[in-house]
C-alpha cells in the first residue's frame, strides 16, 4: 500500500489526496487507472488522417521537459498521416489544468 501511495505521489497529485478519508474515496479509482496503464499493450494501426496536437505540462514529473522524458511525446507523430504535429507546453505539473 505504501509503494502504491509513493507511485501516485510521484505523478504530482496534491498532498491532500493522501488524507485517510480522501484516500479511501480515491484509492479504488486510482488503482483501476494504474492497472489500465500497467497492462496496456500498443497495437499498431493505420495513421489517423488528421494532424495531432500534443499537450504536456512543463513540470510533469514523468514526461515533462523538466522532469522526465518529453521525447515520449514525439512518438505521437507516427499516429498521423500528416507531416506536422504540434506540441504545446503548459506551466504546471501533470495536472496542469488544475494548477
Amino acid at each position: 500500500d505504501n509503494d502504491f501511495r509513493q507511485e501516485v505521489a510521484a505523478w504530482g497529485l496534491p498532498s491532500s489526496l493522501f488524507d485517510s478519508n480522501t484516500w479511501k474515496l480515491f484509492e479504488p479509482q486510482l488503482r483501476h487507472d494504474f492497472a489500465i496503464f500497467d497492462t496496456y499493450e500498443y497495437e499498431e494501426e493505420e495513421p489517423l488522417p488528421c494532424p495531432i496536437g500534443v499537450y504536456i505540462s512543463q513540470d510533469d514529473p514523468k514526461v515533462g521537459p523538466s522532469g522526465g522524458n518529453p521525447e515520449l511525446m514525439e512518438h505521437w507523430s507516427a499516429e498521423s498521416s500528416h507531416l506536422h504535429m504540434t506540441v504545446d507546453v503548459f506551466r504546471g505539473n501533470h495536472f496542469y489544468l488544475q494548477d
